[in-house]
């Protein structure tokens, strides 16, 4: 026996084919399947995947990070038409991403080794077919023609309608109003149908930078100190973190090849630009004081809030949902009353605090579904409650105040914070 014969028979020596190509990965969870997030690659004996944090699962908390080890029925879809068959596959490893995402390894087991072929097939062919696509937009760049697959960048007024951000019918009033030539997003901004935060959003999808919310990040001494004020002030920027030789700045609009040579000349650094609210970096570049926000408006309440916690890689750490009602409200935070977890309360009493989530379903009004928010908490309290707030817990449960900040993680839920707000204020 040769040694390619050798190598081509062992298991262990077989290349395994895999190929980037788009489709979904589902969990099943409570005897349903839901999509867990985005098949990053695929072979005829595990697969790959970025976990999204915004997965629901069936009972609406957020899907949590597959334990390592832990056996799983799965599902791969390649097309949107797909139908979801499930599969038993286990998770062996978990990968922190560089943006703070993660990626999840598994592999296949169990007797579904006609489904796993399938699968393989069909994403081989999905495969080829996206190389197939690439090689004809490079063949029409070399050769100076049209690119077939390049889709058309969608415009900052689409952008915002579908965020929802403006009516349609208001921008097509706007535009048909206004031909001065200011930029259509600025325009918006002056007459009040937008906020800054909103427009700053919006225009980080159209020109692919990841957007910061300075408030949440916080400016680090250190970085602020890399840009000279007046070129700070020039370019409207910030430079809020240093990570990994790396200087992380917050500017409102797309910066220049020059200004980006500037910037790193100034600071001996690598520049990484980020969009932000235009709001705050004009308050931070106030100087001491105007970084400074305008009070919180909290809004007292007693609604029903139910929550599970979470570690800081989401993974799940009980299994269990609690019941509780929240005191207050604002568009930072909540504060709310109920039980919690003895050893959750315990490693808070310790300093520093451990990093963790708590997602919180929060039932308002005749709402049919719960808005679903994401919370750091930032501390967590055992002390006596009124019955009246909220009925005791488990026995390892005491009743504690919890504190918390909105979590940057999910963009989303900021919005949904200010609505629920707005809507307990008019009330």
């Amino acid at each position: 026996m040769t040694n390619g014969e050798a190598s081509s028979k062992d298991p262990s020596n077989r290349r395994r084919d895999r190929a980037a190509s788009d489709g979904t990965v589902w969990i099943s969870r409570k005897d349903r399947l839901v999509p867990a997030g985005r098949l990053l690659d695929l072979s005829d004996t595990g697969f790959r995947y970025r976990h999204d944090p915004a997965a629901l699962d069936a009972e609406g908390f957020p899907l949590p990070v597959p334990a390592k080890g832990q056996t799983l029925l799965v599902a791969i879809t390649l097309h949107k038409s797909d139908q979801p068959k499930a599969v038993h596959a286990e998770a062996i490893r978990i990968i922190p991403a560089s943006d703070g995402s993660l990626e999840v390894g598994c592999r296949f087991a169990g007797a579904d080794a006609s489904e796993m072929k399938d699968i393989h097939r069909k994403y081989v062919d999905a495969s080829l077919q996206r190389a197939r696509t690439n090689l004809a937009s490079s063949r029409a760049k070399l050769f100076h023609q049209p690119d077939p697959a390049r889709r058309k960048r969608e415009k900052i007024g689409e952008i915002l309608v579908r965020r929802k951000a403006i009516d349609s019918k208001d921008l097509e009033q706007y535009l048909d109003g206004n031909r001065s030539g200011v930029p259509l997003g600025m325009r918006l901004l002056k007459a009040g149908l937008v906020t800054s935060r909103q427009l700053g959003e919006a225009l980080s999808e159209h020109v692919g930078l990841p957007f910061v919310d300075l408030n949440a990040t916080g400016v680090e001494d250190s970085a602020l100190r890399r840009i000279k004020p007046g070129t700070a002030m020039q370019m409207g920027v910030v430079a809020y973190a240093i990570s990994s030789r790396r200087l992380k700045i917050a500017c409102g609009r797309p910066l220049t090849l020059d200004e980006r040579k500037e910037l790193e000349s100034q600071a001996r650094l690598r520049v990484i630009p980020h969009i932000a609210d235009q709001e705050q970096i004009a308050a931070i570049l106030k100087g001491p004081g105007g970084g400074k926000r305008t009070a919180r408006h909290e809004t007292p309440t007693e609604v029903l809030v139910r929550y599970r916690f979470y570690g800081p890689t989401m993974e799940q750490l009980d299994a269990r949902t609690f019941e509780g009602a929240a005191a207050n409200l604002s568009e930072t935070g909540v504060l709310f009353g109920g039980p919690v977890p003895r050893a959750i309360v315990e490693a808070y009493a310790k300093r520093p605090a451990p990093r963790m989530l708590v997602a919180v379903q929060v039932f308002h009004g005749s709402d049919v579904a719960p808005v679903v928010l994401r919370f750091e908490p930032v501390r967590i309290s055992p002390v006596p409650m009124p019955n009246r707030i909220v009925p005791p817990g488990p026995q390892d449960t005491p009743m504690c105040w919890i504190g918390a900040r909105l979590s940057p993680l999910i963009a989303e839920d900021r919005r949904n914070l200010m609505r629920l707000c707005e809507s307990m204020r008019e009330e």
